[in-house]
């Protein structure tokens, strides 16, 4: 049973005609890892030790992919808050991601 939960963001998904950038947020013990795929093959992994900066980078990455012709297409979001006796279900917005 599960008393109240909250829905957080842990990926986004921004396309660009046939190009992709996908960013996965993973926190641990007050420590944030951002892995980020794209566009091609490139990848990066930037790690945060608190979450304001971790907020404020996603904030500018967000901007900066938009005001180059990305568009989100899909997020996924996990539960947080008490143990629950099932385990969260992922929700797809949008569009699924290509694989």
């Amino acid at each position: 049973m599960t008393s109240e939960t909250e829905l957080q963001p842990d990926a986004w998904l921004y396309t660009r005609e046939d190009e992709s950038v996908r960013v996965e947020v993973h926190e641990d013990a007050g420590v944030w890892a951002a892995s980020i795929t794209g566009p091609g093959t490139e990848n990066r992994l930037r790690v945060f030790h608190d979450q304001s900066t971790f907020d404020t980078f996603r904030a500018e990455h967000n901007r900066e992919l938009l005001s180059k012709g990305f568009r989100l297409r899909a997020m996924s979001e996990r539960r947080t808050g008490e143990t629950r006796t099932n385990p969260p279900a992922t929700v797809i917005r949008h569009e699924r991601r290509r694989r």
